[in-house]
């Protein structure tokens, strides 16, 4: 099936920002991408709304098996992988389809999953293909996750991995940091981290459906919450509630959307129109471009949330995972002319 016609895109540059925010948006969703997103719908909702009350044992227990059971997806035939550990968590080298030097660079890959679940294995055939589009390897990290560690934890161990690409001579110019939903909030709060120690920038950040407010009050009160059918808003708030407990999670060091965004390499952020996390990537990308950050804000109406991991069924997921790409390479070829791109002060 061949990509649909997007009538509906629209580029917009914002004149109001320090620097041009640019906002595309395709408005006409593929019969296939709506039909799959209401069949996922149907699908979660029996799931997502049971997520109330305490984090009892049998819900990690349950957590804990979804990254083993989707070890059956399989990644594209090309790929090729390598374990390493970091720290005291691990991590894999992935190389898609024609990618056989580590030389020109690095994604580090961030997975999403509620800060709770999710792995190498249900995330390995994505970073596939955006390993691929982009002609980088990816370093996926297998970061330690909520309740075994805390949230502040987690994006240390996101920011270990950074430490590590630096620690093995690789350029910071030349590596991107990449996440979904939770693992995007990870990646941009990690790049926040990098940036309050000093470490040098990286060459680019990019966002698949992240969560950028940990206040869940600003997405309660967009439109969306309205139309979620599958219980999505009351099953983030469970997450965000349960792995931010006795944390304020409405700090700038928490919640990206309130930090001081300054000195942040050019980001590309991706989301669909009609999820939840919408509001999270419209304001991040427009208090970023007013801090002088070149940011591009791609939404895709009628999507289901990380869409881009449907490649093999929605065509929407294999352009954007081809848009992605050309962003990566774009931005690592620029980002040696950038000026101050070896600090981030």
């Amino acid at each position: 099936m061949g990509i649909p016609n997007h009538g509906g895109r629209r580029p917009v540059n914002s004149t109001d920002n320090l620097v041009p925010l640019t906002t595309e948006r395709w408005r006409r969703p593929s019969v296939r991408a709506r039909t799959i997103n209401r069949l996922l719908e149907r699908t979660s909702r029996r799931y997502v709304r049971k997520l109330t009350g305490d984090l009892t044992p049998e819900l990690t227990a349950g957590f804990a098996r979804i990254d083993p059971m989707c070890a059956a997806i399989r990644a594209p035939r090309a790929t090729r992988t390598e374990s390493v550990v970091i720290d005291e968590f691990s991590g894999e080298w992935v190389h898609g389809e024609g990618v056989t030097s580590r030389r020109d660079g690095a994604i580090l890959y961030v997975h999403g999953g509620g800060w709770m679940f999710g792995g190498l294995n249900s995330h390995r055939a994505l970073i596939s293909r955006l390993s691929a589009t982009s002609g980088l390897p990816a370093l996926a990290l297998n970061y330690r996750m909520h309740p075994t560690v805390s949230l502040v934890q987690e994006v240390e161990d996101c920011l270990a991995g950074y430490r590590w690409l630096l620690d093995r001579g690789v350029s910071p110019d030349r590596i991107v940091l990449m996440g979904d939903s939770a693992g995007g909030h990870l990646a941009v709060t990690a790049a926040l981290r990098a940036r309050s120690e000093k470490l040098a920038t990286p060459a680019a950040l990019v966002g698949i459906s992240g969560v950028y407010d940990l206040d869940p009050g600003g997405k309660r009160e967009h439109p969306n919450a309205k139309r979620d059918p599958a219980g999505f808003m009351g099953g983030l708030t469970w997450l965000i509630e349960t792995v931010g407990k006795g944390l304020d999670t409405s700090a700038a060091h928490l919640s990206p959307v309130r930090a001081d965004l300054q000195g942040l390499p050019p980001t590309l952020l991706v989301v669909s129109g009609s999820e939840i996390v919408y509001s999270d990537s419209e304001r991040l990308s427009r208090q970023l471009a007013a801090a002088g950050v070149p940011c591009h804000l791609h939404v895709w109406d009628g999507q289901p949330h990380v869409f881009p991991m449907l490649a093999p069924l929605i065509p929407e997921a294999r352009l954007a995972i081809a848009q992605i790409g050309r962003f990566v390479r774009n931005a690592v070829t620029s980002a040696r002319s950038r000026p101050g791109s070896n600090d981030l002060g």
